[in-house]
């Protein structure tokens, strides 16, 4: 089994570079102790027997010191990164972490190929994950075993785009939940990780109305701290990231986009018969002298999760992050849609 999660354009702790043939770090997602050779020859085919050994040895050592216990093997793979080895030493009872809440997807029967995208890209980037679907008439075709879709009921307008969204968050038993729309395409491996931790922070902190999951400012430039949608305040550093709080001026507290929920604060304002427009702009216009509920925004060089905006009033948008991601068949049927379905869609949710 092989970690296809990780990321090594950042390292967040090196725990073993006195080899110039390797270096031991983390892995980016896991964060188990990960040997990378980095040495000559550079192809990973011509790496000699007495390399491999030593460097298998190095990261064993380093997994002893690090886990406390010889229960563990190692993950050999080659290739994926720069054509490097990347061996991973994991604990024999080790799963891929499950996120710790929730996580709910809204769209409509019009958006249905916009679903297909997201869902691909979900089970890909978010590695068997469950998610919740939350429409109106299933999906024409089978749907992966990690997915669940709840009819909420006839297709409706776009105005009453919250009412469906009401009856159902109203009833459920979760206070924390990750909640976003579907026209977004997932671009790299989620940090379940870092996501769990932002979980359990809002559990423990129940005056924390929503945490900001993804890029807020996907194509704006001078970041967060110089955004004109948002106004905000220097939490802390998290492990891929820093964490802000917006202040009272901050025009944008309710949005569509991808974020960890308090179910209360949710409610608060989704008021029945909004479009989700009207839900981000009245809500965040009530949401500015909220004193209950405040609102956390990650930002940084990575995100716990990474999407770019991809479906926009009809049309596919920023193909080239995510496109090449999705399957040939996908690929093709998206193409003839485009020729002969798209033109006749009325955007709604």
């Amino acid at each position: 089994m092989s970690c296809s999660l990780c990321e090594l354009k950042t390292i967040l702790h090196v725990y073993d570079d006195s080899d110039p043939r390797w270096i031991i770090i983390d892995c980016m997602t896991c964060l188990l102790p990960m040997a990378v050779w980095r040495g000559t020859p550079l192809h990973v085919m011509e790496v000699s027997s007495k390399d491999y050994y030593e460097m298998e040895e190095a990261l064993k050592k380093t997994a002893l010191d690090l886990l406390g216990t010889e229960d563990f093997y190692i993950d050999k793979v080659q290739n994926q990164i720069q054509d490097h080895l990347h061996w991973h030493a994991r604990p024999n009872d080790w799963k891929i972490p499950k996120i710790e809440a929730p996580i709910f997807v809204s769209t409509n029967d019009k958006h249905e190929m916009c679903l297909k995208v997201f869902c691909e890209l979900f089970e890909k980037f978010f590695k068997s994950q469950k998610l919740n679907i939350l429409g109106y008439t299933p999906p024409s075709e089978k749907l992966s075993d990690n997915f669940v879709f709840h009819s909420m009921g006839e297709q409706q307008a776009a105005c009453e785009w919250s009412t469906g969204l009401i009856d159902f968050f109203s009833l459920l038993k979760d206070d924390i939940f990750i909640y976003g729309t579907e026209d977004v395409a997932f671009i790299k491996h989620t940090f379940f990780n870092v996501v769990n931790d932002l979980i359990k922070m809002m559990k423990d902190d129940p005056s924390i109305g929503r945490i900001n999951l993804v890029d807020c400012c996907e194509g704006d430039e001078g970041g967060l701290e110089n955004s004109p949608h948002y106004k905000v305040k220097f939490v802390k550093d998290i492990k891929i990231c820093s964490l802000y709080e917006q202040t009272p001026e901050s025009p944008y507290k309710i949005t569509t986009q991808f974020s960890i929920w308090n179910k209360a604060f949710f409610l608060k304002y989704l008021k029945k018969s909004q479009t989700p427009w009207e839900f981000e702009t009245r809500g965040s216009q009530e949401a500015a002298s909220d004193k209950e509920y405040k609102v956390l925004m990650t930002y940084g060089k990575h995100f716990p999760v990474s999407k770019k905006e991809a479906f926009k009033a009809g049309k596919w948008e920023n193909q080239s992050s995510w496109y090449n991601f999705l399957p040939t068949s996908l690929q093709t049927e998206i193409e003839k849609w485009n020729r002969k379905g798209k033109h006749t869609i009325e955007y709604i949710r």
